[in-house]
């Protein structure tokens, strides 16, 4: 399949920059508004980084809710995801010098003074990463609206990305809010797609959303919301 490289590139910038004509979170959407050029996109390998990048933790700033964010955007958006080993530990090699984002995993060998396969030996920050994206991937294993449903996705305003991925059962509304501080989503642009849906549920927190005519969403978070 095709190995997308310009997805992968316009992440970091997207959540790096501030908002723009064509930056911040305009960036991912751009890239996604150009899929008419593969015939499968979905097929499309993505990914953050790999064994001749700098460590996407790195390219993030070390910022954990950057990752957080980049971690729920690969998982639920279309094409075939690959996890690069050590990002749930926050490794942050440059590839500048290819041997800095090829470290040995801490652990799992004789004489490994750490061992990063108990939660006792990650810092407090790793485990945060590593509970997120195990619980979201645990999700992912059965979600099949995110392996073979279709993508819509709206041009991002003050910041916000939003899109949906759904199929004939089930409706899955992602929002990506790349500000620092809190945004008020008022979901009236995106009736083409909550149709009837009255309600929702955070699928990482479980948190119940009795109504979604308007969404609060913290700075730099993703929420995934499954649609009910």
């Amino acid at each position: 399949s095709v190995t997308d490289f310009p997805l992968c590139f316009s992440i970091p910038k997207a959540l790096n920059e501030k908002t723009g004509w064509d930056t911040g979170m305009r960036r991912i959407y751009n890239v996604l508004c150009q899929d008419f050029v593969y015939p499968r996109p979905e097929q499309n390998l993505i990914f953050l980084d790999n064994h001749d990048m700098s460590r996407v933790f790195l390219s993030l700033q070390k910022d954990v809710k950057k990752l957080k964010m980049a971690l729920a955007f690969l998982l639920t958006t279309r094409g075939i995801p690959q996890l690069y080993y050590g990002t749930e530990l926050l490794m942050d090699g440059d590839g500048g010098y290819h041997p800095n984002v090829r470290k040995d995993f801490p652990g799992g060998w004789s004489g490994d003074k750490v061992n990063a396969f108990e939660p006792g030996a990650r810092t407090a920050e790793q485990n945060e990463v590593f509970d997120y994206l195990k619980n979201l991937l645990q999700w992912r294993k059965t979600a099949d609206v995110i392996h073979k449903g279709k993508l819509t996705h709206y041009v991002p305003e003050d910041n916000v990305y939003v899109y949906f991925r759904y199929d004939s059962n089930k409706t899955v509304m992602v929002i990506l809010n790349a500000n620092q501080d809190v945004r008020s989503i008022d979901t009236k642009r995106f009736s083409q797609n909550i149709h009837s849906f009255k309600r929702a549920e955070d699928i990482l927190s479980k948190r119940d959303y009795s109504e979604i005519q308007s969404v609060s969403v913290p700075g730099l978070t993703a929420l995934i919301l499954d649609l009910q």
